[in-house]
């Protein structure tokens, strides 16, 4: 993705597919219903975000509370949803798509108005089938890790794709010691400070981070449906995220004309993390419409089929017997003087060792910049369930 969607999306087209058209004539933008709603082939609890906006610049857009939703199909099945947090609608069963059966979202606010999407269905299937990393060198000339995917693909008349992608990488810090400084409040009710054993993990840290691009592919100019060595992401060499251990779970969705345009216009609108809060100066319109009244909606409801495969690997797989990344901060170790006091207080610093001999106006202890001695200020400490050294 380039700016992240936070959804995937799959419709299948009945007829002929109109270009989307952006509208300048923006009308009434107060409470402009924002929808944020798959449903995938994955047997679970299904979810549908709602949210509200009112001015296409706001940077965080209002939650949607009390909304009433559900999923009709055209058998005759109805999917209820109940809000679970704000904004959050999840289904009242675990439920999965099924090709062959179409779908349409209706959503009623507690103003009283309804919105409901088109029918919408699973539009065939389309697994990954490797992802791999290379050393590259890219376009701009800098060289590191190209992370790649092969596809293989069910349906014939597939022709586009979208990806998401979630990584981790492990943290060391570099000037990580056993002891640390404690801050706590002394018998003059004023802020004191000591140096205890450390008895967390703070020395080995893992960071998660989503993808926040649109990242979309095509086959229409192949002879064929599947995507050979199409690349998702590029880390350059010199991103200390790669120093040690990485990981990627790659995401795929197969999706229509439609669905692919709709995201290419979101995708050239769009700035910031959350696409939808600044879509300017006009409008992208969606799969879904008010029923018993004219205001506009942003978003698309999405029917999809997902594939997801994951790849680890060390710096040294790529690089071997070359120096690591450089750490993201300056790890300079120092003394500090009796000024900086409240850097230890408020946990700007690391304890690193004692200075036996500090120098008038500096305090007996070696110290460096928190991140260096601290994993737990870039990530958590805590080892995600698949990891695998």
């Amino acid at each position: 993705m380039k700016k992240k969607a936070g959804f995937l999306v799959l419709i299948i087209v009945m007829g002929c597919i109109e270009p989307f058209e952006i509208k300048n004539e923006v009308a009434d933008l107060e409470a402009l219903l924002v929808v944020e709603a798959i449903l995938t082939d994955e047997m679970k609890i299904q979810t549908v975000l709602l949210s509200q906006s009112s001015s296409f610049s706001a940077e965080v857009p209002l939650i949607e509370t009390g909304a009433t939703v559900f999923i009709d199909t055209d058998n005759g099945d109805r999917y209820t949803f109940t809000e679970q947090s704000e904004g959050r609608y999840t289904s009242n069963e675990v439920f999965a798509v099924n090709e062959g059966v179409a779908y349409q979202l209706h959503i009623t606010r507690t103003s009283g108005e309804t919105y409901e999407s088109r029918m919408v269905s699973l539009a065939g299937s389309s697994k990954i089938d490797r992802v791999y990393g290379e050393r590259v060198t890219n376009e701009e000339g800098e060289e590191g890790i190209g992370i790649f995917i092969d596809t293989e693909t069910a349906s014939a008349a597939a022709r586009f794709y979208r990806y998401n992608y979630e990584e981790t990488y492990k943290i060391i810090a570099p000037n990580w010691a056993p002891l640390r400084f404690n801050v706590f409040v002394n018998d003059l009710n004023e802020r004191d400070f000591e140096v205890v054993v450390r008895e967390e993990e703070q020395r080995v840290c893992y960071n998660t981070v989503r993808s926040n691009t649109i990242i979309q592919a095509d086959t229409k100019d192949l002879t064929g449906s599947n995507l050979s060595r199409f690349q998702v992401r590029f880390i350059n060499r010199n991103d200390f995220i790669i120093s040690y251990r990485y990981s990627i779970l790659v995401n795929q969705v197969l999706q229509t004309t439609e669905a692919a345009e709709f995201f290419r216009q979101l995708e050239d609108f769009s700035s910031t993390d959350n696409v939808f809060s600044n879509v300017q100066p006009g409008f992208i319109n969606g799969n879904i419409s008010g029923v018993n009244n004219d205001r506009l909606t942003l978003g698309f409801f999405s029917v999809v089929s997902v594939s997801e495969k994951r790849l680890f690997f060390n710096y040294e797989d790529f690089f071997p017997d070359e120096p690591l990344p450089p750490f993201p901060f300056e790890c300079r170790v120092y003394t500090p003087s009796a000024m900086s006091v409240a850097d230890i207080l408020d946990n700007r610093v690391s304890y690193v060792g004692e200075n036996e001999d500090p120098g008038e106006g500096l305090l007996p202890y070696l110290v460096t910049f928190r991140p260096c001695g601290d994993c737990t200020a870039l990530g958590s400490s805590v080892v995600p369930d698949f990891w695998i050294e």
